[in-house]
């Protein structure tokens, strides 16, 4: 760009000397970071406060980081021990109906044929029950017991008749349980 003012062109070439000075003092600053001191005792403090607020930024970011890997951990713990409820639900449905089935077989007496029959339904629930048991699957022995809120669902009650409010008269569908933790809360009838 052209100018035709002499003044003009004479200030672009040579900039004011207070700005030079600005700027050299304004470079030493950015040096350090911060304005320069003329104490050395007041720089080291300076430092030193830096480092400890560094340091402390580096010991909250390695708890946090531990914190992390313990959680993603306990997280990969729980999947592998729970990953399989909602196919553990789905059979559990199985065995209550081959349970049912087994509960309303007709006594047919000496019908070797039938027996056999039987027998070999049997052997199946059990065979199923023993792998559940074997993924941590069990079922929740409820009747007799005191009623628990946490692994019972009550839909019914019973006159108490001689026996303490509050328990079990009958399990109508099985609780489970996986590794500890309700799969499936037992549907109860309690005495009242």
């Amino acid at each position: 760009m052209t100018c035709c003012n002499k003044k003009c062109k004479d200030a672009v070439k040579e900039p004011a000397k207070d700005t030079v000075a600005h700027i050299d003092e304004n470079e030493n600053a950015s040096d350090t970071g911060a304005p320069s001191h003329d104490n050395p005792s007041d720089r080291i403090a300076q430092l030193e406060a830096e480092l400890s607020s560094v340091q402390g930024q580096y010991i909250r970011a390695f708890a946090e980081m531990d914190n992390i890997q313990k959680r993603a951990q306990r997280e990969k713990e729980d999947a592998a021990r729970f990953g399989a409820s909602s196919l553990a639900k789905d059979i559990v449905i199985f065995v209550d109906n081959l349970e049912r089935a087994l509960k309303n077989i007709p006594n047919v007496g000496g019908n070797n044929e039938f027996k056999s029959f039987v027998d070999g339904v049997e052997m199946i629930s059990r065979d199923i029950t023993k792998t559940l048991e074997k993924h941590g699957i069990l079922k929740i022995d409820s009747d007799g017991q005191t009623f628990d809120p946490d692994l019972h669902q009550v839909v019914s009650e019973v006159p108490a008749n001689d026996k303490e409010t509050g328990v079990v008269f009958e399990t109508l569908q099985t609780g489970y349980t996986i590794n500890g933790r309700l799969l499936r809360a037992a549907i109860v009838a309690v005495t009242k």
